[in-house]
């Protein structure tokens, strides 16, 4: 089972990427759910970005994924570009 774990990065990684590749002019993304924020870390490789929205119902998770996952999620949480809402 790798669903959900850094193992499955680059697989969590392109699910930014492919959208945010596609689309024209890619100013804005939110992402519902953030987990270990693999995910949405991935937009802010992305230099037309310029705002990112975490959404994420626990508190719990938000901090654990900025404590421990800072690394893998490329520091998302902290980027000034990204607004966290719980």
């Amino acid at each position: 089972y790798m669903l959900g774990s850094t193992r499955a990065a680059a697989d969590q990684q392109r699910q930014t990427h492919l959208p945010l590749v596609l689309h024209p002019a890619p100013e804005s993304v939110a992402f519902i759910g953030i987990a270990i924020g693999i995910t949405p870390g991935a937009a802010i490789l992305h230099e037309p970005v310029q705002k990112i929205v975490a959404i994420e119902l626990s508190p719990a998770v938000v901090d654990l994924a900025r404590t421990h996952f800072h690394e893998e999620n490329l520091g998302v949480l902290d980027d000034p570009r990204t607004t966290v809402v719980i």
